[in-house]
């Protein structure tokens, strides 16, 4: 295999994200409280071994910071099928990535949903489902040429967090393109009713 500038960055971009999600992932550590009543834990009584209790419902602070916009500076756009969407018909909201530039581009899989509340939004805390186990993405690449559109369901995952009508984001990374640092970071948002 022949490796050039632009796959070594592009393998750079791919473990970056793959770090990001690792990092990302539900890493609580038990700090010896009081016993409290059963009824107030929501960590499963006893976790398979290869399952990590997570809190259900769980959201953070989104660790964007800035304008995070639909389009990037490469071209590529991010929008969603439906705008608004009904909480109890779908399990899926569909987007919508377009190659408004001149050059390929490679996408990859990885997304987060963001809720908007108290006018901040709040990362979704989508690392485990409802079991405990890690929530992954394939490590697969799109190529997108120019003109060109690639649509991708994003599971709501609503086993793990309870949906209520609302401002809603679906947030993804475009990976760094040669001379860039970071990657690039796209929203597009949609409504739940």
């Amino acid at each position: 295999m022949i490796r050039t500038k632009h796959t070594r960055t592009t393998m750079r971009s791919i473990l970056f994200i793959a770090l990001l999600a690792l990092a990302a992932s539900c890493t609580q550590r038990q700090k010896p409280t009081a016993p409290q009543p059963e009824a107030a834990s929501p960590e499963p009584a006893q976790a398979a071994p290869d399952t990590v209790p997570c809190r259900p419902n769980a959201e953070f602070p989104s660790p964007l910071t800035g304008k995070i916009s639909s389009t990037g500076k490469s071209g590529l756009t991010l929008a969603v099928e439906q705008p608004v969407v009904r909480i109890d018909s779908t399990e899926f909201v569909e987007t919508i990535l377009r190659n408004e530039g001149d050059d390929t581009l490679t996408v990859g899989q990885p997304y987060y949903l963001e809720r908007f509340y108290d006018g901040k939004w709040m990362r979704i805390d989508l690392s485990h489902d409802a079991e405990g186990r890690i929530i992954a993405f394939d490590a697969i690449g799109y190529y997108i040429h120019p003109g060109k559109e690639l649509r991708l369901k994003r599971g709501l995952w609503k086993s793990v967090y309870r949906y209520t009508p609302g401002r809603y984001r679906v947030v993804m990374p475009h990976p760094a393109r040669p001379g860039q640092e970071e990657p690039e970071w796209l929203a597009a948002e949609f409504r739940l009713e």
